[in-house]
């Protein structure tokens, strides 16, 4: 596990890039959108749940505030 801090604005995962982790938000707020689909992950949510582990990110994660995740190894079986 891992600790990453983003600031307002950056980008967490980029739709296209390897879903290599799953991420638990320990503060802040994360949007995850895609093709019209936009939704907030809030503290205590996991992102890349909605993922298939090693293919390509289907959505982009943006960080809405100021966010800390705690990041696992994301890999299939």
């Amino acid at each position: 596990m891992k600790e990453y801090h983003y600031s307002k604005g950056e980008i967490i995962h980029k739709a296209g890039d390897s879903a290599d982790t799953l991420d638990y938000i320990v503060s802040g707020k994360v949007s995850i959108n895609a093709d019209g689909f936009l939704i907030t992950a809030k503290k205590n949510s996991i992102l890349g749940i909605l993922e298939q582990a090693e293919n390509p990110y289907s959505y982009n994660y943006i960080a809405d505030t100021d966010v800390t995740i705690l990041s696992y190894p994301f890999t299939r079986f």
